[in-house]
């Protein structure tokens, strides 16, 4: 599964909108939208995003220019400190 495809599944599984999950990563909407029609790796940190989906019980790790993404996202409301 691409990268995209698997922040689409997570911000559907979550019950988030683009722009919810963008205010909860510190993004714009539009940035999420990129990730997730595009399916490329942002230029900057994916520290807040990846908060989201580690939170919901997926991995998100960089091994070089390749993002991996695991595990299943659980239901829940996810809170970024």
């Amino acid at each position: 599964m691409k990268f995209g495809d698997k922040i689409f599944e997570a911000r559907r599984k979550l019950g988030l909108s683009r722009k919810e999950l963008a205010d909860r990563a510190n993004l714009a909407p539009r940035t999420i939208a990129y990730y997730e029609l595009e399916g490329k790796l942002p230029a900057r940190p994916l520290g807040p995003l990846a908060e989201v989906c580690r939170a919901g019980g997926m991995e998100l790790r960089q091994e070089g220019t390749l993002l991996r993404c695991g595990g299943q996202l659980r239901p829940g409301d996810y809170v970024i400190p």
